[in-house]
């Protein structure tokens, strides 16, 4: 399958790639508000209901504040962290051909086979391309050319990586 990525990385690329990573990719994140109620909840009911431990229910409900404030400002802080980092040459142009893909950006250009992709996640926004060191890219849909080039290239990648899994083995 042919087709050709072209995008920026910036703020609206990083919102995105965190929605469906959270959604898609994580592992334990997606919990971090849920576990942080969840013990901020055991904090409050050690200090209401044991009278003798209240030092440590006050620690517990303490730490269980702490985690829910992570959890609520992790999203922020990662975007943040993103987009104050970025370099000059922001802008990327993946191509796919076949069983390569082409990385250009302004300062650098790299080639590798798809076979050196350990997985391909396809979400309603984009594809993850997910090396073997477990790193996620992240192409967004709309970046993607021809238009109706998404599902053709998810098939062809995965197909892709199979064929490669299957000479391995």
């Amino acid at each position: 399958m042919n087709a050709s990525a072209h995008f920026t990385y910036d703020h609206t690329y990083f919102e995105a790639f965190y929605s469906d990573w959270l959604v898609y990719r994580s592992r334990w994140r997606r919990f971090a508000t849920p576990f942080a109620v969840a013990v901020t909840g055991v904090g409050a009911a050690i200090f209401f209901m044991m009278p003798q431990q209240r030092a440590f229910g006050v620690f517990v409900l303490v730490f269980g504040l702490y985690l829910l404030y992570v959890a609520v400002t992790y999203r922020k802080r990662w975007i943040s962290d993103r987009v104050n980092n970025l370099q000059a040459d922001r802008m990327v142009e993946l191509i796919f051909r076949g069983e390569e893909i082409y990385m250009e950006t302004p300062n650098s250009s790299s080639r590798f086979h798809v076979a050196a992709l350990a997985e391909v996640v396809a979400t309603p926004n984009g594809i993850f391309l997910i090396p073997q060191s477990g790193v996620s890219v992240f192409v967004p849909r709309a970046s993607i050319e021809p238009i109706d080039a998404f599902s053709p290239l998810v098939e062809s990648l995965t197909r892709a990586i199979q064929k490669a899994k299957t000479m391995d083995s």
